[in-house]
Protein backbone atom coordinates (compact mmCIF):
# COMPACT_ATOMS: atom_id res chain seq x y z
CA UNK A 1 0.00 0.00 0.00
CA UNK A 2 1.41 3.41 -0.94
CA UNK A 3 0.91 6.72 0.81
CA UNK A 4 -0.74 9.27 -1.47
CA UNK A 5 0.32 12.92 -1.58
CA UNK A 6 -2.85 14.21 0.07
CA UNK A 7 -2.43 12.10 3.24
CA UNK A 8 1.25 12.98 3.44
CA UNK A 9 0.50 16.69 3.16
CA UNK A 10 -2.27 16.64 5.75
CA UNK A 11 -0.12 14.77 8.28
CA UNK A 12 3.09 16.77 7.78
CA UNK A 13 1.38 20.17 7.68
CA UNK A 14 -0.63 19.34 10.81
CA UNK A 15 2.55 18.49 12.78
CA UNK A 16 4.38 21.59 11.53
CA UNK A 17 1.36 23.75 12.40
CA UNK A 18 1.23 22.32 15.92
CA UNK A 19 4.94 23.07 16.33
CA UNK A 20 4.45 26.66 15.14
CA UNK A 21 1.76 27.14 17.77
CA UNK A 22 3.86 25.49 20.50
CA UNK A 23 1.58 22.47 20.81
CA UNK A 24 3.75 19.78 19.22
CA UNK A 25 4.28 16.58 21.20
CA UNK A 26 7.85 15.69 22.13
CA UNK A 27 9.55 13.59 19.49
CA UNK A 28 7.34 14.63 16.56
CA UNK A 29 9.06 17.80 15.27
CA UNK A 30 12.71 18.84 15.38
CA UNK A 31 14.62 21.71 13.77
CA UNK A 32 11.65 22.77 11.64
CA UNK A 33 10.97 19.29 10.23
CA UNK A 34 8.24 16.80 11.07
CA UNK A 35 9.95 13.54 11.98
CA UNK A 36 9.25 10.68 9.62
CA UNK A 37 8.05 8.47 12.44
CA UNK A 38 5.59 11.11 13.66
CA UNK A 39 4.27 11.69 10.13
CA UNK A 40 3.88 7.95 9.59
CA UNK A 41 1.93 7.59 12.83
CA UNK A 42 -0.32 10.56 12.01
CA UNK A 43 -0.95 9.30 8.45
CA UNK A 44 -1.40 5.64 9.42
CA UNK A 45 1.51 4.52 7.26
CA UNK A 46 5.00 3.10 7.60
CA UNK A 47 8.24 5.06 7.71
CA UNK A 48 9.21 3.71 4.29
CA UNK A 49 5.93 4.85 2.75
CA UNK A 50 6.46 8.36 4.12
CA UNK A 51 10.00 8.51 2.73
CA UNK A 52 8.81 7.27 -0.68
CA UNK A 53 5.95 9.81 -0.82
CA UNK A 54 8.14 12.73 0.27
CA UNK A 55 10.86 11.91 -2.26
CA UNK A 56 10.17 13.93 -5.38
CA UNK A 57 7.40 16.03 -3.78
CA UNK A 58 7.49 19.67 -4.90
CA UNK A 59 6.75 21.19 -1.47
CA UNK A 60 8.57 18.75 0.85
CA UNK A 61 12.15 17.63 1.27
CA UNK A 62 13.73 14.95 3.45
CA UNK A 63 16.19 16.41 5.94
CA UNK A 64 18.55 14.88 8.54
CA UNK A 65 17.92 16.48 11.91
CA UNK A 66 19.01 16.08 15.55
CA UNK A 67 15.91 14.77 17.30
CA UNK A 68 15.63 14.67 21.12
CA UNK A 69 16.11 11.30 22.79
CA UNK A 70 13.24 10.26 24.97
CA UNK A 71 15.57 7.97 26.98
CA UNK A 72 19.37 8.11 27.09
CA UNK A 73 22.19 8.31 29.58
CA UNK A 74 24.99 9.92 27.56
CA UNK A 75 23.43 11.69 24.57
CA UNK A 76 20.34 13.90 24.58
CA UNK A 77 19.82 13.84 20.80
CA UNK A 78 19.81 11.30 18.02
CA UNK A 79 20.06 11.53 14.24
CA UNK A 80 16.68 11.17 12.50
CA UNK A 81 15.02 12.00 9.22
CA UNK A 82 12.32 14.61 8.95
CA UNK A 83 9.91 16.05 6.38
CA UNK A 84 10.40 19.80 5.96
CA UNK A 85 8.86 22.43 3.72
CA UNK A 86 11.09 23.52 0.85
CA UNK A 87 12.04 27.16 0.54
CA UNK A 88 10.50 29.13 -2.34
CA UNK A 89 13.44 28.86 -4.79
CA UNK A 90 13.87 25.16 -3.95
CA UNK A 91 10.19 24.55 -4.69
CA UNK A 92 10.51 26.32 -8.04
CA UNK A 93 13.58 24.26 -8.93
CA UNK A 94 11.82 21.04 -7.92
CA UNK A 95 8.82 21.84 -10.11
CA UNK A 96 11.11 22.70 -13.03
CA UNK A 97 12.83 19.34 -12.53
CA UNK A 98 9.52 17.47 -12.80
CA UNK A 99 8.55 17.02 -9.15
CA UNK A 100 4.97 16.06 -8.30
CA UNK A 101 2.67 19.05 -7.77
CA UNK A 102 0.99 19.38 -4.36
CA UNK A 103 -2.50 17.99 -3.91
CA UNK A 104 -3.85 20.51 -1.37
CA UNK A 105 -5.00 23.98 -2.41
CA UNK A 106 -2.83 25.73 0.21
CA UNK A 107 0.38 24.09 -0.98
CA UNK A 108 -0.64 24.66 -4.61
CA UNK A 109 -0.92 28.39 -3.89
CA UNK A 110 2.43 28.30 -2.07
CA UNK A 111 4.03 26.59 -5.08
CA UNK A 112 2.50 29.16 -7.45
CA UNK A 113 3.89 31.97 -5.31
CA UNK A 114 7.32 30.28 -5.37
CA UNK A 115 7.27 30.19 -9.15
CA UNK A 116 6.54 33.90 -9.36
CA UNK A 117 8.47 35.39 -6.43
CA UNK A 118 11.81 35.47 -8.28
CA UNK A 119 10.34 36.41 -11.62
CA UNK A 120 11.98 39.59 -12.86
CA UNK A 121 9.69 42.29 -14.19
CA UNK A 122 10.03 42.03 -17.98
CA UNK A 123 11.02 45.11 -19.89
CA UNK A 124 8.21 46.94 -21.65
CA UNK A 125 7.88 45.64 -25.22
CA UNK A 126 9.59 47.95 -27.69
CA UNK A 127 7.69 48.06 -30.96
CA UNK A 128 9.42 51.13 -32.39
CA UNK A 129 10.97 49.20 -35.27
CA UNK A 130 8.03 46.96 -36.02
CA UNK A 131 6.82 48.95 -39.01
CA UNK A 132 10.29 49.78 -40.33
CA UNK A 133 11.45 47.82 -43.41
CA UNK A 134 15.12 46.76 -43.04
CA UNK A 135 17.36 48.67 -45.47
CA UNK A 136 14.71 51.23 -46.40
CA UNK A 137 13.34 54.35 -44.72
CA UNK A 138 10.05 53.84 -42.87
CA UNK A 139 7.00 54.34 -45.04
CA UNK A 140 4.37 56.87 -44.02
CA UNK A 141 1.40 55.53 -42.12
CA UNK A 142 -0.79 58.51 -42.92
CA UNK A 143 -4.02 57.00 -44.35
CA UNK A 144 -3.99 59.18 -47.48
CA UNK A 145 -0.54 57.85 -48.38
CA UNK A 146 -1.65 54.23 -48.25
CA UNK A 147 -3.50 54.37 -51.57
CA UNK A 148 -1.62 52.53 -54.28
CA UNK A 149 1.14 51.43 -51.93
CA UNK A 150 1.81 47.73 -51.73
CA UNK A 151 1.63 46.40 -48.20
CA UNK A 152 5.08 45.54 -46.84
CA UNK A 153 5.13 42.32 -44.86
CA UNK A 154 7.88 40.46 -43.08
CA UNK A 155 9.69 38.14 -45.44
CA UNK A 156 11.54 34.91 -45.00
CA UNK A 157 10.72 31.37 -44.08
CA UNK A 158 10.43 32.14 -40.39
CA UNK A 159 7.89 34.93 -40.89
CA UNK A 160 5.88 32.70 -43.23
CA UNK A 161 5.93 29.85 -40.75
CA UNK A 162 4.77 32.14 -37.91
CA UNK A 163 1.94 33.54 -40.05
CA UNK A 164 0.85 30.04 -41.04
CA UNK A 165 0.92 28.88 -37.44
CA UNK A 166 -1.12 31.89 -36.31
CA UNK A 167 -3.69 31.20 -39.03
CA UNK A 168 -3.89 27.54 -38.06
CA UNK A 169 -4.20 28.38 -34.34
CA UNK A 170 -6.97 30.90 -35.06
CA UNK A 171 -8.93 28.34 -37.09
CA UNK A 172 -8.61 25.88 -34.21
CA UNK A 173 -9.66 28.46 -31.61
CA UNK A 174 -12.77 29.30 -33.64
CA UNK A 175 -13.85 25.65 -33.86
CA UNK A 176 -17.05 24.93 -31.93
CA UNK A 177 -16.62 22.61 -28.98
CA UNK A 178 -18.97 19.65 -28.48
CA UNK A 179 -21.72 20.12 -25.95
CA UNK A 180 -23.68 23.17 -24.90
CA UNK A 181 -20.71 25.50 -24.38
CA UNK A 182 -19.79 27.54 -21.31
CA UNK A 183 -22.04 30.07 -19.55
CA UNK A 184 -20.34 33.23 -18.32
CA UNK A 185 -23.71 34.50 -17.17
CA UNK A 186 -27.39 33.77 -17.86
CA UNK A 187 -27.14 36.15 -20.87
CA UNK A 188 -23.73 35.13 -22.22
CA UNK A 189 -22.87 31.64 -23.47
CA UNK A 190 -19.88 30.81 -25.68
CA UNK A 191 -19.33 27.71 -27.79
CA UNK A 192 -15.76 28.24 -29.01
CA UNK A 193 -12.48 29.21 -27.27
CA UNK A 194 -12.06 32.33 -29.44
CA UNK A 195 -15.48 33.59 -28.40
CA UNK A 196 -14.49 33.01 -24.78
CA UNK A 197 -11.29 35.05 -25.22
CA UNK A 198 -13.22 37.93 -26.83
CA UNK A 199 -15.71 37.89 -23.96
CA UNK A 200 -12.98 37.93 -21.32
CA UNK A 201 -11.12 40.81 -22.98
CA UNK A 202 -14.06 43.10 -23.73
CA UNK A 203 -16.09 42.41 -20.58
CA UNK A 204 -15.23 43.87 -17.19
CA UNK A 205 -12.92 42.17 -14.68
CA UNK A 206 -15.89 40.45 -13.06
CA UNK A 207 -16.23 38.12 -16.07
CA UNK A 208 -12.72 36.73 -15.57
CA UNK A 209 -13.22 36.59 -11.80
CA UNK A 210 -16.33 34.44 -12.37
CA UNK A 211 -14.46 32.21 -14.82
CA UNK A 212 -11.56 31.49 -12.45
CA UNK A 213 -13.69 31.18 -9.32
CA UNK A 214 -13.68 27.43 -9.96
CA UNK A 215 -11.92 25.00 -12.30
CA UNK A 216 -15.02 24.42 -14.47
CA UNK A 217 -13.97 26.88 -17.20
CA UNK A 218 -10.45 25.42 -17.31
CA UNK A 219 -11.85 21.88 -17.61
CA UNK A 220 -14.11 22.99 -20.47
CA UNK A 221 -11.17 24.49 -22.35
CA UNK A 222 -8.86 21.55 -21.66
CA UNK A 223 -11.26 18.60 -22.03
CA UNK A 224 -14.06 19.76 -24.35
CA UNK A 225 -12.11 22.20 -26.53
CA UNK A 226 -8.68 20.55 -26.40
CA UNK A 227 -7.02 23.93 -25.71
CA UNK A 228 -4.45 22.97 -23.10
CA UNK A 229 -2.28 26.09 -23.55
CA UNK A 230 -5.20 28.45 -23.00
CA UNK A 231 -6.41 26.42 -20.02
CA UNK A 232 -2.93 26.59 -18.50
CA UNK A 233 -3.02 30.41 -18.75
CA UNK A 234 -6.28 30.46 -16.79
CA UNK A 235 -4.84 28.04 -14.21
CA UNK A 236 -1.76 30.21 -13.74
CA UNK A 237 -3.96 33.30 -13.36
CA UNK A 238 -6.20 31.58 -10.81
CA UNK A 239 -3.36 30.20 -8.67
CA UNK A 240 -1.37 33.43 -8.64
CA UNK A 241 -4.49 35.45 -7.87
CA UNK A 242 -5.15 33.21 -4.87
CA UNK A 243 -1.52 33.30 -3.70
CA UNK A 244 -1.16 37.08 -3.97
CA UNK A 245 -4.81 37.97 -3.23
CA UNK A 246 -5.12 40.05 -6.38
CA UNK A 247 -8.11 42.27 -7.06
CA UNK A 248 -10.36 41.51 -10.03
CA UNK A 249 -8.68 44.28 -12.07
CA UNK A 250 -5.19 43.01 -11.20
CA UNK A 251 -6.19 39.44 -12.10
CA UNK A 252 -7.41 40.52 -15.52
CA UNK A 253 -4.23 42.53 -16.14
CA UNK A 254 -2.22 39.42 -15.22
CA UNK A 255 -4.22 37.25 -17.65
CA UNK A 256 -3.73 39.73 -20.50
CA UNK A 257 -0.02 39.91 -19.75
CA UNK A 258 0.33 36.11 -19.74
CA UNK A 259 -1.64 35.95 -22.99
CA UNK A 260 0.64 38.57 -24.59
CA UNK A 261 3.68 36.32 -24.01
CA UNK A 262 2.01 33.03 -24.93
CA UNK A 263 2.30 31.16 -28.26
CA UNK A 264 -1.37 31.99 -28.88
CA UNK A 265 -0.75 35.75 -28.99
CA UNK A 266 -0.61 36.20 -32.77
CA UNK A 267 -3.69 34.04 -33.34
CA UNK A 268 -5.63 35.95 -30.67
CA UNK A 269 -4.63 39.28 -32.17
CA UNK A 270 -5.75 38.18 -35.63
CA UNK A 271 -9.09 37.20 -34.15
CA UNK A 272 -9.87 40.14 -31.86
CA UNK A 273 -8.37 43.21 -33.57
CA UNK A 274 -10.93 43.60 -36.42
CA UNK A 275 -14.04 43.25 -34.21
CA UNK A 276 -12.51 45.34 -31.44
CA UNK A 277 -11.70 48.22 -33.80
CA UNK A 278 -15.25 48.04 -35.14
CA UNK A 279 -16.68 48.01 -31.61
CA UNK A 280 -14.83 51.19 -30.64
CA UNK A 281 -17.39 53.30 -32.49
CA UNK A 282 -20.56 51.73 -31.09
CA UNK A 283 -19.81 50.03 -27.76
CA UNK A 284 -20.70 51.62 -24.39
CA UNK A 285 -17.98 53.70 -22.75
CA UNK A 286 -17.15 51.03 -20.17
CA UNK A 287 -16.67 48.38 -22.85
CA UNK A 288 -14.51 50.77 -24.90
CA UNK A 289 -12.25 51.22 -21.87
CA UNK A 290 -11.88 47.45 -21.54
CA UNK A 291 -11.10 47.07 -25.24
CA UNK A 292 -8.43 49.78 -25.10
CA UNK A 293 -6.85 48.22 -21.99
CA UNK A 294 -6.82 44.80 -23.70
CA UNK A 295 -5.18 46.15 -26.85
CA UNK A 296 -2.62 48.00 -24.74
CA UNK A 297 -1.87 44.92 -22.64
CA UNK A 298 -1.44 42.67 -25.67
CA UNK A 299 1.18 45.10 -26.94
CA UNK A 300 0.67 44.96 -30.67
CA UNK A 301 1.15 47.40 -33.49
CA UNK A 302 -0.74 45.22 -35.92
CA UNK A 303 -3.79 47.31 -35.06
CA UNK A 304 -2.19 50.67 -35.87
CA UNK A 305 -2.98 50.80 -39.58
CA UNK A 306 -6.60 49.84 -38.97
CA UNK A 307 -6.92 52.48 -36.26
CA UNK A 308 -5.37 55.17 -38.45
CA UNK A 309 -7.80 54.37 -41.24
CA UNK A 310 -10.66 54.33 -38.74
CA UNK A 311 -9.80 57.87 -37.62
CA UNK A 312 -10.91 59.14 -41.05
CA UNK A 313 -13.75 56.66 -41.57
CA UNK A 314 -15.71 56.69 -38.31
CA UNK A 315 -18.38 59.26 -37.50
CA UNK A 316 -17.00 62.46 -35.91
CA UNK A 317 -18.62 61.76 -32.55
CA UNK A 318 -16.76 58.38 -32.31
CA UNK A 319 -13.34 59.64 -33.44
CA UNK A 320 -12.22 60.40 -29.89
CA UNK A 321 -12.46 56.72 -28.95
CA UNK A 322 -10.22 55.70 -31.83
CA UNK A 323 -7.69 58.37 -30.88
CA UNK A 324 -7.74 57.13 -27.30
CA UNK A 325 -6.94 53.61 -28.56
CA UNK A 326 -4.11 54.98 -30.70
CA UNK A 327 -2.61 56.62 -27.65
CA UNK A 328 -2.79 53.32 -25.78
CA UNK A 329 -1.12 51.09 -28.38
CA UNK A 330 0.75 53.56 -30.60
CA UNK A 331 4.46 54.25 -30.92
CA UNK A 332 6.52 57.20 -32.24
CA UNK A 333 5.87 55.80 -35.74
CA UNK A 334 2.32 57.19 -35.66
CA UNK A 335 2.82 60.59 -34.02
CA UNK A 336 3.04 62.38 -37.40
CA UNK A 337 -0.66 61.95 -38.35
CA UNK A 338 -1.64 62.55 -34.73
CA UNK A 339 0.39 65.77 -34.70
CA UNK A 340 -1.41 67.00 -37.85
CA UNK A 341 -4.76 66.28 -36.24
CA UNK A 342 -3.78 67.99 -32.98
CA UNK A 343 -2.65 71.15 -34.81
CA UNK A 344 -5.06 71.41 -37.74
CA UNK A 345 -8.27 69.44 -37.04
CA UNK A 346 -11.47 71.47 -37.25
CA UNK A 347 -13.02 69.80 -34.21
CA UNK A 348 -11.75 70.97 -30.82
CA UNK A 349 -12.38 67.56 -29.23
CA UNK A 350 -10.35 65.89 -32.00
CA UNK A 351 -7.46 68.27 -31.38
CA UNK A 352 -7.49 67.58 -27.65
CA UNK A 353 -7.79 63.79 -28.02
CA UNK A 354 -4.96 63.71 -30.60
CA UNK A 355 -2.76 65.81 -28.30
CA UNK A 356 -3.53 63.51 -25.36
CA UNK A 357 -2.62 60.48 -27.53
CA UNK A 358 0.76 62.04 -28.43
CA UNK A 359 1.49 62.73 -24.76
CA UNK A 360 0.63 59.17 -23.80
CA UNK A 361 2.90 57.76 -26.52
CA UNK A 362 5.70 60.12 -25.42
CA UNK A 363 5.35 58.98 -21.82
CA UNK A 364 5.64 55.34 -22.87
CA UNK A 365 8.38 55.92 -25.50
CA UNK A 366 10.41 58.97 -24.39
CA UNK A 367 12.46 59.25 -27.57
CA UNK A 368 13.43 62.27 -29.69
CA UNK A 369 10.59 61.79 -32.21
CA UNK A 370 7.84 61.86 -29.59
CA UNK A 371 9.62 64.68 -27.73
CA UNK A 372 9.59 66.85 -30.88
CA UNK A 373 5.86 66.26 -31.36
CA UNK A 374 5.11 67.29 -27.79
CA UNK A 375 7.15 70.47 -28.31
CA UNK A 376 5.27 71.12 -31.56
CA UNK A 377 1.97 71.07 -29.66
CA UNK A 378 3.10 74.14 -27.71
CA UNK A 379 2.77 76.20 -30.89
CA UNK A 380 -0.91 75.30 -31.33
CA UNK A 381 -3.55 78.01 -31.58
CA UNK A 382 -5.72 75.96 -29.21
CA UNK A 383 -5.14 76.93 -25.60
CA UNK A 384 -6.24 73.49 -24.34
CA UNK A 385 -3.72 71.72 -26.61
CA UNK A 386 -0.96 74.05 -25.37
CA UNK A 387 -1.97 73.30 -21.78
CA UNK A 388 -1.81 69.54 -22.41
CA UNK A 389 1.68 69.90 -23.91
CA UNK A 390 2.90 72.18 -21.11
CA UNK A 391 1.70 69.76 -18.46
CA UNK A 392 3.49 66.89 -20.22
CA UNK A 393 6.73 68.90 -20.42
CA UNK A 394 6.56 69.78 -16.71
CA UNK A 395 5.98 66.14 -15.80
CA UNK A 396 8.88 65.04 -18.03
CA UNK A 397 11.28 67.65 -16.65
CA UNK A 398 10.28 66.76 -13.11
CA UNK A 399 10.99 63.09 -13.77
CA UNK A 400 14.36 63.91 -15.33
Amino acid sequence: MTLDAGRLERAAVALLDEAARGRARRGTVAQGAALVRGVAKRAGATDGEVVAAATGHASFELRDVDAPRLLGLFRSTRRARGVALRAGPATARALDAGADAPASLALQARAAAALSEDEAEPAAPDFEGTLRTPGHPPRSLFPLSLAGVERVEASGGRAGAEAARAKSDLARLRRFAPGTGYDFSPRLRVSAPMAAIEALLQQGPAALAHAIASEEFERWLRDDCGERDLADLLTATRLRSLAERLTERQAKALFVRLLSYSPLREAVLAGVVPPFVARLTSAPEREVEEIVLALEGLGTEGVLEQLLKAVYEVPPDARGRVLMALGAVGSPQVVAPLERLALHANSKSDREEAAAAIVRIAQRNPGPRARRSVEALRSSNDAEVRAIAAQAVRARDGAD
